[in-house]
């Protein structure tokens, strides 16, 4: 199962570069394939089911970034089996124009994957931010600074 899961491992991480790629290339059609056509998603403003909802919503997004979009993972984990994968992470878009802490901010991304015939595809996409209740605000996920190495003793 070892040298099955690497392969699988490896499948799904291509797949999940081909989405970056389409994104960046701001190409619907690349990205579309990238998903099962019934895909269930659950956006930070949207909740909705297949293909054609996912290519609008991105249509929508793709003007408020510079030119290229870019998209960064980290803390992924990865679960697979040989027709099933989970992977959660972290995640961001890089390209808007923004000071703003959302355009800074890591979100909370699971996404589910299922072998097809055509080979791997989303199924399921969940992005969120934490909800702070009392504040009303999501506390932002970011970057946290570099600790100066001032003051430090090094050996």
């Amino acid at each position: 199962m070892t040298d099955n899961k690497t392969v699988v491992e490896a499948e799904v991480t291509s797949g999940q570069a081909r989405c970056s790629h389409a994104i960046w290339k701001e190409d619907l059609e690349a990205l579309r394939s990238c998903y099962a056509d019934d895909v269930r998603v659950f956006d930070l403003g949207a909740q909705f089911t297949g293909c054609d909802q996912l290519s609008a919503l991105w249509g929508s997004c793709f003007p408020y970034f510079a030119n290229p979009i870019g998209t960064e993972r980290k803390d992924i984990q990865l679960t697979v089996n040989p027709d099933m994968a989970v992977a959660t992470f972290l995640s961001r878009l890089t390209g808007m124009e923004s000071d703003h802490p959302s355009a800074k901010s890591w979100l909370r991304t699971t996404v589910c994957l299922r072998k097809l015939v055509d080979g791997w595809k989303i199924i399921h996409d969940h992005i969120s931010l934490p909800v702070d209740c009392s504040a009303e605000k999501p506390p932002y996920i970011l970057d946290q600074p570099e600790a100066s190495s001032a003051g430090r003793l090094s050996s």
